[in-house]
């Protein structure tokens, strides 16, 4: 099933870069021409010593605790600025409730 997916895409690049080149060809862009067939060259990253890859971990979690305890610290802010709710004592038949909103 792989297989005949592979030859499948295969089949679907090669008419598309043949549609591509018959177009350059037909419009004689040189410089076009020379871009493409330049190729695609695989940019692999240079491996890291064991030295460097450690240093990087700690480095990421160094960063990954300090953001936590930055967004502690500016919750905890926000916590304490907001201004705490005003409570209405509760009463059993409801008077409290009636005369305060009777007031304003």
């Amino acid at each position: 099933m792989n297989l005949s997916a592979q030859l499948g895409q295969e089949r679907y690049l090669n008419s598309l870069q043949f549609i591509q080149n018959v177009t350059d060809w037909s419009v004689e862009d040189l410089e076009l021409l020379d871009i493409r067939s330049r190729g695609t060259v695989t940019r692999a990253l240079v491996p890291l010593t064991d030295n460097e890859r450690r240093a990087w971990e700690i480095a990421n979690y160094a960063v990954m605790v300090a953001a936590l305890f930055g967004i502690g610290a500016l919750w905890r802010l926000r916590q304490r600025a907001e201004p705490p709710m005003q409570l209405v004592p509760a009463v059993a038949d409801g008077r409290a409730l009636r005369k305060e909103v009777s007031e304003r």
